[in-house]
């Protein structure tokens, strides 16, 4: 019993022996292969797309670098070579927003701004002097691959467009409008006494009162105030040389705007211009207060009336005399009355004082800035490369020696 016991155990090792020295059965190396080969094309791929990822990231940076390498060349120029050279319409790469003919939508711009050619250029300017070709295809470029593989290659489109800044002040219409109304106030008065000084009063002199006889005498007084035509005459031509020098002053200005204003304007302005209390921006009161305060026109004016009331009443009664009497009585009423070049210049300085609170106003140029949009292109070996889209940068130049642009 024992015997048998024995010969089976060595049965049984011998079996486990053979077993051990088989080796891997067909099925184990099918199995072992498929998972290595899982790994290995997991790998490859892995490297497949860093190389992707890292091509991409290069064909990016070559597009903002040469975007960023022609605007410097932009602003290496002078501000008066800014624009486009020659008669053709600026191109862009395909399938993006196309310039029109005098007009360009910039994607960061508001809306179309007119292009910088020769047909717009600013007064004065020399459009010989635009240096940015507006060739039907623009600049291309190459340039070696960090990867050592191809040169990257592609091409640079330039659009210049003006620009307007505003920087409003203050709007100085409404004092340009009083000035002119009160100017042609004192035109009308000026008119009236001169009809006074005409020579249909020597012809009634012998009728008239005695004082009256007296209007045109320029050294004729009433109580110690010159009471003439002539006196009161000189006094508004005074006046009005004061306020055509304020015209010449304000020409051209519809809005005190920094932007728009050219250094030349700026100085002039800044001789009618000054800062109230509120710290606003108004006409100098050294201006406008002493024509309102002039004791000297303002009492002469009064000389005169007393010296026109008994002529009005005598004038009216002759026929002859008419245009004598009309021109007596709408002085009597108007030359410093109520309706009178006082008041006109009362509601200057009202409208001056409205102007504290109007900070907008016409703008006048569209010209005080130009746009430089630069587009980039990458000529790609494959659809899904990047950049798939143009690279778009901008930047505004300004003209450094005339203006007072307040961009940063």
């Amino acid at each position: 019993m024992s015997d048998r016991r024995s010969s089976r155990a060595a049965a049984r090792r011998r079996a486990s022996l053979l077993r051990s020295e088989s080796g891997v059965s067909l099925i184990e190396a099918l199995v072992a292969a498929i998972v290595l080969a899982i790994g290995v094309l997991g790998s490859a791929a892995a490297f497949t797309g860093s190389d992707k990822a890292t091509l991409d990231s290069e064909y990016q940076q070559v597009a903002t670098d040469q975007a960023l390498l022609a605007l410097e060349r932009v602003r290496a120029l002078d501000y008066a070579e800014v624009g486009h050279s020659g008669s053709g319409t600026p191109s862009v790469p395909s399938g993006e927003t196309a310039p029109t003919a005098t007009t360009y939508t910039a994607p960061d711009a508001p809306g179309s701004e007119q292009l910088v050619t020769g047909a717009t250029a600013e007064s004065g300017e020399s459009t010989a002097n635009f240096r940015i070709s507006p060739a039907a295809q623009s600049r291309a470029f190459s340039v070696p691959a960090a990867s050592g593989g191809p040169a990257i290659t592609g091409h640079v489109y330039t659009v210049v467009t003006w620009r307007d800044e505003e920087c409003e002040l203050v709007q100085i219409g409404a004092v340009k409008a009083a000035i002119s109304a009160l100017n042609t106030q004192l035109a009308a008065r000026q008119a009236q006494l001169n009809s006074l000084n005409s020579g249909l009063l020597d012809i009634l002199n012998p009728l008239l009162p005695a004082p009256a006889r007296n209007l045109k005498d320029s050294n004729h007084k009433v109580a110690g105030i010159p009471a003439n035509v002539p006196a009161l005459l000189g006094l508004i031509a005074a006046l009005q040389d004061k306020i055509t020098t304020l015209q010449a002053t304000l020409d051209g200005l519809s809005t005190a705007d920094l932007c728009d204003l050219k250094l030349s304007q700026l100085t002039n302005l800044f001789k009618v211009l000054e800062t109230n209390d509120s710290g606003a921006l108004q006409v100098k009161a050294s201006i406008t207060a002493p024509i309102e305060a002039d004791a000297a026109l303002e009492t002469q004016t009064a000389a005169v009336q007393s010296v026109l009331a008994p002529l009005a009443s005598v004038s009216c009664l002759l026929p002859l005399a008419k245009p004598l009497c009309d021109a007596s009585n709408s002085l009597i009423g108007t030359i410093g009355g109520s309706t009178g070049a006082y008041v006109s210049l009362s509601d200057l300085n009202s409208n001056l004082a409205a102007l504290n609170t109007s900070m907008a106003g016409t703008q006048n140029t569209t010209h005080n800035t130009k746009r430089v949009t630069v587009i980039v292109t990458v000529d790609r070996a494959r659809s899904d490369q990047t950049p798939a889209n143009p690279v778009y940068l901008s930047t505004i130049v300004i003209d450094p020696e005339d203006g007072l642009v307040l961009a940063s």
